[in-house]
């Protein structure tokens, strides 16, 4: 008998304070009539907290699960999938369960067809989130769910937040018009939302070139700027702008290696070009004055303040956070079947067939 995390089969908690993304809200809601959503995106980049969000606004039952890397084992991935659906519904899961105390694990289709055919029974409609699906590799549970989407009865919709892309036939799921997809692109804030996280959220009083700045230096990073944030809210109001300059360029500093430190856990990366973290060792510091570093290193910020020479003059220029930076996990991508696929990139085909196609399909590169 498999013992269960309950934790993991419950709606994760949000702050009540989040800047409304109603644009991001209807591309959901659009995607109620396909059988996949697929939100793939780095670390921080506000996967859950969009999906959690958007639940509360819609009338219509979610199961959850959050998914962990001891999930990889098929009969434990079940066990949780039957009760993450009877946490919603007694009538669904059943059958699955009673599979799982057999001796023997029966073949996975008549597994999966049972548990089906209990969904289809279900006249309202009802949501599955899977969410940090990356933290698997298991070719078998990317097969037993790529037969539950290919059967999926239409009343059941299928979310997976994840930082990469899954070993699904999603090329198959695009051509068929079943597939709704957002990316890094579509998750980063606009500069209305950054303005608003800044200035509603963190409460902060800035000046429209100060959360241009911040807006730029992040591009749109939720991560970013909630650290941004956090070291501008120790500021005192009374403090000059050459203060408040060298604070955030401090911050975004950080913020670069925060971005490098996702690689102790995370298995995907972020594209080497288009993850914000890139991005933060360029342009000037908020503030103006001496405040305005244009991007030099936290040494050449000592200098600013008065430090003289031996306070940081002549140290290199921090460099850009390694692939595998921005919402990876082991900086190198991930590997499977000997192969790395990193968020950004196209997937890389494992020796013979994609494990839940049948034929072998090309990746597709996220748009971060």
């Amino acid at each position: 008998m498999v013992e269960l995390l309950r934790i993991k089969l419950l709606i994760p908690q949000t702050r009540g304070n989040i800047v409304p993304r109603p644009r991001l809200v209807e591309l959901l809601n659009t995607g109620l009539d396909k059988k996949l959503m697929l939100i793939a995106a780095p670390a921080g980049f506000g996967k859950t907290t969009l999906v959690v969000d958007w639940l509360k606004q819609i009338d219509i039952t979610a199961a959850w699960l959050s998914m962990d890397e001891t999930d990889n084992n098929l009969p434990r991935f079940l066990a949780y999938l039957a009760a993450t659906f009877q946490q919603v519904d007694e009538e669904i899961g059943v059958s699955l369960q009673s599979a799982l105390q057999s001796p023997q694990l029966p073949a996975m289709e008549k597994v999966l067809t049972g548990l089906l055919n209990e969904i289809a029974i279900r006249t309202d409609p009802l949501i599955l989130v899977l969410d940090d699906y990356h933290l698997l590799d298991s070719q078998p549970v990317d097969q037993a769910l790529t037969y539950l989407i290919e059967h999926l009865p239409p009343q059941m919709h299928l979310v997976i937040a994840t930082r990469e892309d899954p070993h699904l036939p999603l090329a198959r799921l695009r051509a068929r018009g079943q597939l709704t997809e957002l990316r890094a692109a579509d998750l980063r804030f606009t500069p209305d939302e950054v303005a608003a996280f800044l200035r509603q959220v963190m409460s902060l009083a800035l000046s429209a070139d100060d959360v241009n700045e911040l807006e730029r230096r992040t591009e749109g990073w939720a991560a970013g700027l909630q650290l941004a944030g956090l070291a501008l809210q120790r500021i005192p109001d009374q403090a000059g702008q050459q203060a408040r300059g060298l604070v955030v360029e401090v911050a975004l500093q950080l913020i670069k290696g925060s971005a490098a430190g996702h690689r102790d856990g995370a298995r995907g990366g972020a594209h080497r070009a288009g993850h914000p973290a890139r991005a933060l060792g360029r342009g000037k510091a908020i503030g103006g004055g001496a405040g305005q570093l244009r991007g030099r290193s936290l040494g050449a910020a000592r200098v600013a303040r008065g430090g003289g020479p031996g306070a940081g003059a002549g140290r290199p220029r921090p460099g850009p956070p390694p692939v595998g930076g921005g919402g990876g996990r082991g900086g190198g991508g991930r590997r499977r079947g000997g192969a790395a696929r990193v968020v950004g990139s196209g997937r890389p085909r494992r020796s013979g067939r994609w494990a839940c196609g049948g034929r072998s399909e090309s990746g597709r590169q996220l748009r971060a």
